[in-house]
């Protein structure tokens, strides 16, 4: 039983920031595969309508984690259309 928890908290731990509601800047790239720079690029005033939501709380910007999934949803592409 020991084993199963403990190969149960080592793979939590792998998923890492995957896993966080809320998340920062770097944990937000590792999540959706982009670099910091692209989301930053997509956080400029003109570029807002074409990047995901996020919150900004004391000057730190937060990625909600539904939101990220949303907005990467948005862009699926269907093969056969």
């Amino acid at each position: 039983m020991n084993s199963k928890l403990e190969e149960l908290i080592a793979s939590l731990k792998e998923a890492g920031p995957s896993l966080a509601q809320n998340m920062r800047p770097a944990d937000a790239a590792l999540y959706t595969g982009l670099s910091e720079s692209t989301l930053a690029k997509l956080r400029m005033r003109h570029n807002r309508q074409s990047g995901p939501s996020f919150l900004k709380i004391s000057g730190c910007v937060v990625y909600r984690r539904g939101d990220l999934d949303r907005w990467m949803d948005s862009h699926a592409v269907n093969p056969s259309a």
